[in-house]
């Protein structure tokens, strides 16, 4: 299974290092407006766009593998199985994705 969702890591590292950018990167690819325009508030919409949880790697791994699964973070559009190559469509560049695979656990 592949896993496509907003890393925390970086969104927070953009929030603190480079907000103008953020931003810039928000109205580019996400296209929801902002009222405000501010990183500030581009960290809370996508805390409600993409749900209250936000993930990290670690925290990721760690719940798949409570739930049963083993996983690795793998690039994008990379993957061992070749169905699931090629299928990511928010690039690096247009995002602050992270992307995993996720198999049942043996």
């Amino acid at each position: 299974m592949r896993v496509l969702t907003p890393d925390l890591a970086q969104l927070a590292r953009w929030y603190c290092d480079a907000p103008a950018a953020l931003v810039e990167l928000w109205d580019r690819s996400v296209g929801v407006p902002l009222a405000t325009g501010t990183a500030c508030e581009v960290v809370n919409r996508a805390y409600e766009l993409a749900g209250h949880f936000q993930f990290d790697s670690p925290t990721l791994l760690q719940l798949a593998r409570e739930a049963g699964f083993e996983g690795a973070r793998v690039g994008y559009r990379e993957s061992a199985c070749a169905e699931l190559a090629g299928l990511d469509m928010r690039a690096p560049d247009a995002s602050l994705s992270m992307y995993h695979e996720l198999r049942p656990s043996r």
